[in-house]
Order: C-alpha cells, then structure tokens, then sequence
C-alpha cells in the first residue's frame, strides 16, 4: 500500500518497504558517532553499502530518557542539548527532538521555554556566517579557499555535502591562515574528518583564532566531490 499509495514517503526503519528508508541511530541520547554515513542500516552506517539511509537521532527533552509528561521529571539542560545537536545534526543525524505536552494538551511553559532557548541558540549560532570577501575552488572540487578582507576571529565550520548523486567524500582537513602568525602564507592545521554528508560541524579543538583564510582540502573522494555550503562562524 505504501509503495502504491505514498511511493516517496521517508520511513524510520522502512527499508524494503520505501525507496526512502532512514534507519536508527542505536541510542536514545541524541548521540551519531563520528563518522556517522548516510549509506548502511546500522548505527553509525557503512560507507561502502550500496543503500542509502541517513539516520535519525531521537532524543527527549526531559533527563533520564523519560518520553511521556511527568510533573516531576526534570528537563535537560541547555548546555545539553546544545551538545546533543552537534552530535546529532553536527554528525550528519537527523534529530528527533520529543515533544512533550502535559495532561492538559498543551506544553508547559517551562518546556516551551527550553525549546526557545535550543532554537535561539542555533539561530544565533548558525544563522548566518562569517562572509569572505573572495571564494576560490579547485577545478575537481577538492580544495575550497575563502579569503577574508580583514582578520576574522573563527571557532569552528560546517560543510554540507551535495549527496543528491550519493555520499562521495570519505575525508577531508580543514586548515586556517592565522593572522598574527610569522609566515602570512602558512596553512595551520584545524581540523579534519571522514564523513561530511548532510552536515558536519567541527568545533576547533584550538578554540577561537584570528585568521585571514580557511580552506577545506577534500584528500579522499570516491567521485567528484560536491557541496551545498562551507561556512565558518564564532558562536557563543
């Protein structure tokens, strides 16, 4: 009937009933492990299974697990799920955020509130990046430079990946010109990956740096690589 009636419809768990199956993540904590690929039916997937389907990453707002309203139960704090997102949507995961209302039908005001703060949050964050004032990309899509026209201070990227003919990169590094550094042309190591996907967000272990280029060098690619965005920001 699905098949027949919905044939594009995105299914938890459906594969063998959907063209377009998304599968468990394998915890409940809001959790990808890194890598996390889009291809695969378990866990954090396989990058060489030839079925594609993303995971979702399903969370509840409230601590300990607990999916059902309880007028005791305490929520999570924001620190924590600013956390859960990274390593969620920052993992390339679908999170899956519980909605939780009370006996009456409606949500608490304390929860509403908490769901504001996560959604500020990313807004804040995510909203809008750092704008380079020239972008330059190799030929084969492997490098992507950005050039700042003043020093910017940055803390951390997400690159986003065209995966409409499939989840092609398996790794990458990103690398930064520092601008109080000796040697103006030297690119400083920040980062570095193998599973990009829909999303991944790399929070730099060095913590904020004041630079004047960033660069994302793709070093291994089963096809030519394609992406939807590379974006740097400074987050609070």
């Amino acid at each position: 009937m699905v098949s027949e009636l919905q044939p594009d419809s995105i299914i938890f768990g459906g594969y063998g009933v959907t063209r377009n199956p998304i599968r468990w993540i394998g915890n409940e904590l809001g959790h990808a492990p890194d890598p996390n690929w889009s291809t695969g039916l378990v866990n954090g997937g396989d990058p060489n299974s030839p079925i594609f389907s993303p995971a979702e990453c399903d969370t509840t707002l409230q601590q300990f697990d607990r999916w059902f309203w309880g007028p005791h139960v305490l929520l999570r704090s924001l620190k924590e799920l600013i956390d859960v997102y990274h390593r969620s949507v920052g993992h390339n995961c679908m999170l899956m955020l519980d909605l939780t209302p009370d006996r009456t039908g409606l949500i608490p005001p304390a929860y509403a509130l908490r769901y504001k703060e996560l959604g500020d949050f990313i807004r804040s964050c995510y909203g809008t990046s750092i704008v380079p004032i020239l972008r330059n990309s190799s030929a084969d899509g492997r490098i992507h430079i950005q050039l700042f026209d003043s020093p910017v201070t940055i803390d951390r990227s997400v690159i986003q990946e065209d995966q409409t003919l499939g989840q092609v990169i398996r790794a990458y590094t990103i690398d930064v010109k520092l601008a109080d550094s000796f040697d103006k042309n030297q690119w400083i190591y920040m980062a570095a990956g193998t599973s990009i996907g829909n999303k991944k967000i790399d929070l730099w272990e060095a913590g904020p740096q004041l630079i004047t280029a960033v660069r994302l060098n793709i070093t291994e690619a089963v096809d030519t690589p394609m992406l939807k965005s590379f974006t740097v920001h400074l987050c609070p």
